[in-house]
């Protein structure tokens, strides 16, 4: 497997792992009809943007892929400055994904410390990311050493979900 930064051809790939990674991880957490109803042509379109933007400005955030020897795309990343100005962080992991397939191989962890690096090359010192109570990913963030930092409500399908933050206060070395 090989992790790279995405171009803008690869958006309907990111799109197709991000809507199946969503209708897998969020199984029994969201409506099914509301995973039901996600679209890869929707979300293909947005990718495109980051892509573009990442390509850019690496200032702006980075967009990265999981690709394996057939050239197929079964993961990402996608990070960038903090969303919230005031939140005490600088970077924030907006989304980390993987084919259900492809989880709990290592994978994930070499997206998260690539995130990792960026940061630290753009002089970010803290990250955070947030995560819907309940998700099996919160486990692979504490592991990865982030601490719960606040709890939000979210509204998805007109339904209201918990939402935790995971930060790091500082972005050192993943071991």
């Amino acid at each position: 497997m090989n992790i790279r930064a995405a171009f803008p051809e690869d958006a309907a790939a990111i799109a197709h792992v991000h809507v199946a990674s969503w209708r897998s991880t969020y199984r029994g957490l969201l409506p099914d009809e509301f995973l039901a109803n996600l679209s890869e042509e929707r979300r293909a379109e947005w990718w495109r943007q980051q892509a573009e933007i990442a390509i850019k400005d690496p200032s702006r955030g980075v967009l990265l892929v999981v690709e394996q020897e057939n050239g197929q795309l079964v993961g990402f990343a996608s990070a960038g400055p903090d969303l919230e100005a005031d939140s005490g962080f600088d970077g924030e992991l907006y989304a980390i994904y993987l084919l259900e397939a492809h989880q709990g191989k290592a994978t994930g962890r070499g997206l998260f410390e690539l995130v990792v690096d960026h940061f630290r090359r753009q002089g970010y010192g803290s990250m955070r990311v947030w995560v819907l109570e309940g998700n099996p990913a919160q486990s692979f963030y504490e592991h990865l050493g982030g601490e719960r930092v606040e709890t939000k409500v979210l509204q998805i399908g007109g339904q209201d979900y918990d939402e935790v933050a995971y930060g790091w206060a500082q972005l050192v070395v993943i071991k």
